[in-house]
């Protein structure tokens, strides 16, 4: 693990020794605001690195949060979380325990007609199943 960033609500690290996986991970409690947060930090870090490999991105919203703040931001931000999609980057898997995560990824692609969320992003419960998916990616 390389760090990158490290903040009280999120950590972002090169999974690998070889760069090709990108971790942000937000802490618990963590808001939307942070997730978007962490994504612009990832993207800054993908932005800079000359890309020589597929990069693969993992943001872990596994920690409980608050999927509804009250200010109704959530899509929003999720909306912008998806459309700010590097190039560089082959693949984003999202890691969360509550299936709120993948039906909101789902509505917001639909909300705002963005037709290559499905293609680009994944939804899973585990770390490990994202790992999982980015090997089976990687070797499909």
């Amino acid at each position: 693990m390389i760090t990158i960033a490290e903040f009280p609500d999120i950590k972002v690290y090169w999974y690998d020794e070889q760069r090709t996986i990108l971790v942000g991970q937000l802490s618990p409690g963590w808001i939307w605001e942070n997730a978007k947060k962490c994504v612009d930090r990832m993207n800054d870090t993908i932005s800079v690195w000359i890309k020589t490999q597929p990069i693969y991105v993992i943001l872990d919203l596994s920690q409980d949060a608050h999927h509804f703040p009250a200010e109704g931001s959530a899509l929003k931000n999720l909306r912008d979380i998806l459309s700010n999609d590097p190039q560089e980057e082959t693949l984003t898997v999202f890691v969360a325990k509550a299936n709120i995560v993948g039906n909101m990824i789902q509505l917001a692609s639909r909300m705002y007609r963005m037709v290559d969320a499905q293609s680009k992003f994944r939804y899973v419960t585990t770390f490990d199943h994202a790992l999982d998916v980015i090997h089976d990616h990687k070797s499909g």
